[in-house]
């Protein structure tokens, strides 16, 4: 796993060399948790991408802005 942070944008690559699957029968098998983290990156506007293989492992990379929201920023400049 590698985890970065630049003043924008927080990403991580999530890497293992085990079996593998195809991505698309895995949309068909029970289960949350893929569709679970791709909906949270989602969520906060940041990207998502998973590529996998059968026999060939899986990596997992998403990326998240890092940017405040606006009423945190107010909230921080009245101090």
């Amino acid at each position: 796993m590698l985890l970065e942070a630049t003043a924008y944008h927080l990403r991580a690559t999530i890497k293992d060399d085990g079996a593998g699957f195809e991505p698309k029968r895995a949309r068909h098998t029970p289960g949350i948790g893929l569709a679970s983290m791709r909906e949270r990156v989602q969520y906060v506007q940041g990207t998502f991408t998973m590529q996998s293989a059968p026999v060939q492992g899986t990596v997992i990379d998403l990326s998240v802005p890092l940017t405040r929201r606006e009423h945190e920023k107010a909230s921080n400049s009245a101090c």
